[in-house]
């Protein structure tokens, strides 16, 4: 791609990139289909850049998603565990308490078809932690190796369509903030 100081371009050769009387663009630029004004000039965006910037920057887990029922146990962020709540719980390393994160499960159905299923949940609490042979967590506290989110049931529900399964490997997108 060819740099253009805009600066120095008027507003008409601008407006006119792109047509065979003003400059010409490189062939393997996208069509400007998005504008911006900077110091009072039209300037053309090929691409939207806050969305395709926060994609670059997202950081992703793979592993296990489970879920947990604690109905009325205070969260780490103060709130009161809401099990019909599309809510999850990660480890401090990875996300902050109150932020959104993009939760992807993908499995193959009975023809053969890969089905993805994604849900947006809020992280207000810590964990998975890891768990002996009963299902009791291990003290003291410390991180699943194999696990990456704890789910709400309501949450756990709407990726997986059931509680049955019990964990399920998925992806989990962090935002930059």
């Amino acid at each position: 791609m060819r740099f253009v100081d805009y600066r120095t371009m008027s507003d008409r050769d601008i407006l006119n990139l792109g047509d065979a009387g003003g400059a010409q663009r490189d062939a393997a630029d996208a069509p400007v289909d998005h504008w911006v004004t900077i110091d009072h000039r039209h300037v053309p965006i090929t691409e939207p850049q806050g969305r395709r910037a926060s994609q670059q920057n997202a950081k992703e887990y793979a592993g296990d998603a489970t879920y947990y029922n604690l109905p009325g146990a205070k969260t780490a962020s103060g709130q009161r565990f809401d099990p019909n709540r599309i809510a999850a719980a990660m480890t401090a390393e990875k996300v902050k308490l109150g932020q959104t994160v993009k939760v992807t499960y993908a499995y193959e159905d009975e023809r053969g078809k890969t089905v993805t299923r994604t849900v947006s949940v809020i992280v207000n609490d810590r964990g998975p932690f890891a768990r002996n042979a009963d299902g009791k967590p291990l003290h003291p506290l410390r991180p699943d190796p194999r696990g990456v989110i704890d789910l709400t049931p309501a949450a756990f529900r709407q990726l997986v369509g059931t509680l049955r399964v019990g964990r399920v490997h998925v992806t989990v997108t962090v935002p930059n903030e």
